[in-house]
């Protein structure tokens, strides 16, 4: 079945992901600033909030989703984590350690409203604000799609 859908590369970020999101704003394919990295991190937890997480697959109209699973977050909490490891990073921003894990608590527990909220204020408290909605917009206009659920 996977057969007949088109691939990308990415999820959320480049032309050739799903969501079409403009790259991020150091080095072409890189996340190596924090910027890059808080872009990350909202399009994954607020890709988790609903029961359907996106994927790398499409066939239009239709987009390839998951189920919201424990394991396919963790999965991809810890690239987040792995990315935060880089030393430029963590220097830059050694709080974004204990929200990640935070989050995931709440993501984990299924209360979304509460990760949605705590998102909301770290982006006005770290005034990127813009960045956050647009991403956000980004996941809702394509999670209007139709779905095919896979795996």
């Amino acid at each position: 079945m996977l057969k007949d859908f088109i691939y990308h590369k990415n999820i959320y970020f480049g032309q050739d992901s799903l969501l079409k999101i403009d790259p991020l704003s150091g080095k072409p394919n890189k996340v190596d600033t924090v910027d890059d990295f808080l872009a990350v991190m909202y399009a994954l937890f607020l890709d988790a909030l609903d029961k359907s997480m996106l994927t790398h697959y499409e066939k239009p109209p239709y987009i390839a989703v998951v189920r919201f699973n424990p394991k396919t977050f963790a999965g991809r909490v810890y690239v987040l984590h792995r990315l935060l490891a880089q030393d430029k990073l963590l220097n830059q921003a050694p709080h974004l350690k204990k929200l990640i894990e935070t989050l995931t608590d709440l993501v984990m527990k299924r209360r979304v409203g509460e990760v949605y909220n705590f998102l909301e204020k770290f982006a006005i408290d770290t005034q990127t604000i813009d960045l956050f909605q647009n991403i956000e917009s980004a996941i809702q206009r394509i999670k209007e799609r139709p779905k095919i659920y896979i795996g």
